[in-house]
């Protein structure tokens, strides 16, 4: 019997995307490093993107996740991993690197903290873009728990 089901969600900040310029919201890997990207010369944020994966697997979520929404899939017919390079696994994993140590859109915190503490941060303030379990939407939005309460919407995962 599970223990727990979720949703996993990708969270914004329309406000800060506003301020920077981003007009669309990103629905590619490629959009949201460009509207991080934005958003940092901006300076609104020095790591638009705030994840946690300390602890828990979200970062194996996020990963199935885009990966699937890329069209990609993490096993053949045999159920024998795809990790050769070109495969879609690589290429969202490779852009995860990047934007950490590259791009510095990533915030690098996010290997010390916990999805809970990620999402504390996140309401705090810190960052533009988040992921994380479905509950932390409606938490997101009400001023009781978010400073940014009326500012954070729904986008589907980047692909």
């Amino acid at each position: 019997m599970p223990y727990y089901g979720d949703i996993y969600v990708y969270l914004y900040d329309k406000t800060q995307l506003a301020q920077a310029g981003v007009k669309k919201i990103p629905a590619t890997l490629d959009e949201l490093k460009n509207a991080a990207l934005e958003v940092k010369k901006a300076g609104i944020s020095q790591y638009p993107i705030l994840k946690g994966y300390k602890t828990n697997t979200d970062g194996l979520d996020e990963l199935w996740s885009m990966v699937f929404a890329s069209g990609g899939h993490m096993f053949d017919a045999n159920m024998t991993g795809l990790p050769e390079p070109g495969h879609t696994a690589v290429m969202v994993s490779t852009g995860w690197s990047e934007a950490m140590h590259n791009w510095k859109i990533l915030d690098p915190r996010g290997l010390e903290i916990d999805e809970t503490q990620a999402r504390d941060i996140y309401l705090s303030g810190q960052g533009t873009f988040a992921s994380n379990v479905g509950n932390v939407f409606p938490r997101s939005n009400n001023p009781q728990h978010s400073k940014r309460a009326g500012n954070i919407q729904l986008m589907r995962s980047p692909a």
